[in-house]
C-alpha cells in the first residue's frame, strides 16, 4: 500500500503540522504480547502467552463479551473519509460573501490559490472564524487533486457547527483514489460520522477491486484502529483488522473474515467471538474536482 501513497505521504508532515492536538489519539502497540514488568524470562513462549492474557485479563475494563457490541457502535455511522468534510466546506463557501470571509487569491501558488481569514457573519447568517487554505485542480493528464488545510469554526444560520483543524488530501490514482484525513473534524449538522467527530490520521486507497483502510481515528469518544483493512468491491473483507483500545490502554483487536465474523483477541490470545456489519466500513467517493 505505500507505493500507492508517496504523493499523500508527502503532504501528512504538514497537514498533522496544522492539526491541534488530538491528546489520546488511538496508537496501537507496537506488539500484541505484554511484558513481564519484572523484567523476568519466561521459561517457554507458551507460558509466556498465558501470562500476558492473564494480566491483560485483570487489567481491561470491558467485558470480552460487549468488544463487539462496542465495535459495531463506533463503526455504526461509518468510517472517516475526506470526501464528506469537502462537501461541508463546499457548502459553506457557496454562502460566502464577497467580503466575509476575507479572502487571499493566488492563482499560481501550489498551496494557496484561496486562502480565508477571518471572524465575520455574512448576510445570510453563515459565521466564518479562523481561517483555511483550500485547492483543488486537474493536471494536464486529466487527474483532479483536491486538498484544504484549515482551523475553523463554520456556524450555519440554524446554528449547526463544521468545524476542523487539520486537514484533508485526496488524490487521483491509475486506477481509483488515495485519501487522507487528518486532524479534529465534526460537523453537529450531519447525521454520519462527522456528526460524532474523530480526530486523528486516516488513510484511503480505493481501486476498482478493493479498498484499504488505514490509521488511527477516535470516532465518537471510542479510539480505534485500522491496520490495513482490505475490504473488496463486493464490501467483503480480505485481510487486516481492527483493534478497540480499552479504557486500561490495552488493545482489543477484531479479525473479521468475510462474513465480518472472526476471533477477538487481547494480548495476541483469542478470548472470544464477534461479528461486525462490514457494510458500514464501505467508502464511497464524491466527484472529481
Amino acid at each position: 500500500m505505500g507505493s500507492h501513497h508517496s504523493p499523500t505521504c508527502i503532504l501528512l508532515a504538514g497537514l498533522l503540522a496544522c492539526a491541534e492536538p488530538v491528546g489520546t489519539m488511538a496508537v496501537p502497540p507496537a506488539h500484541d504480547t505484554d511484558v513481564d514488568p519484572s523484567g523476568g524470562t519466561d521459561t517457554g513462549a507458551g507460558t509466556a502467552e498465558v501470562d500476558a492474557v492473564t494480566r491483560a485479563l485483570e487489567r481491561v475494563t470491558l467485558d470480552p463479551e460487549t468488544v463487539g457490541a462496542r465495535l459495531g457502535d463506533a463503526l455504526s455511522t461509518g468510517v472517516p473519509e475526506p470526501w464528506s468534510p469537502r462537501r461541508g466546506y463546499l457548502d459553506a463557501w457557496a454562502a460566502a460573501d464577497s467580503d466575509c470571509p476575507n479572502v487571499v487569491e493566488a492563482p499560481e501558488a501550489f498551496v494557496v490559490p484561496r486562502q480565508w481569514s477571518d471572524d465575520c457573519t455574512t448576510e445570510s447568517g453563515w459565521h466564518f472564524s479562523g481561517n483555511a487554505t483550500y485547492e483543488e485542480r486537474i493536471d494536464d493528464a486529466g487527474q483532479s487533486f483536491f486538498m484544504d488545510i484549515a482551523s475553523f469554526e463554520i456556524t450555519r444560520p440554524d446554528g449547526s457547527v463544521f468545524a476542523g483543524s487539520g486537514g484533508f488530501v485526496v488524490l487521483d490514482e491509475p486506477d481509483g483514489w488515495s485519501g487522507l484525513l487528518a486532524g479534529s473534524w465534526s460537523d453537529t449538522g450531519r447525521t454520519d460520522w462527522l456528526s460524532r467527530g474523530m480526530s486523528g490520521g486516516f488513510d484511503v486507497f480505493a481501486d476498482s477491486t478493493q479498498t484499504t483502510l488505514s490509521g488511527g481515528v477516535r470516532i465518537g469518544p471510542q479510539p480505534l484502529f485500522f491496520e490495513d483493512l482490505v475490504i473488496d468491491a463486493a464490501g467483503v473483507v480480505i485481510s487486516g483488522r481492527i483493534g478497540l483500545r480499552d479504557p486500561s490502554g490495552d488493545w482489543w483487536w477484531l479479525a473479521p473474515d468475510g462474513t465480518g465474523c472472526g476471533a477477538v483477541s487481547l494480548a495476541g490470545t483469542d478470548v472470544t467471538e464477534a461479528c461486525i456489519d462490514t457494510s458500514t466500513l464501505t467508502v464511497s467517493a464524491g466527484s472529481a474536482p
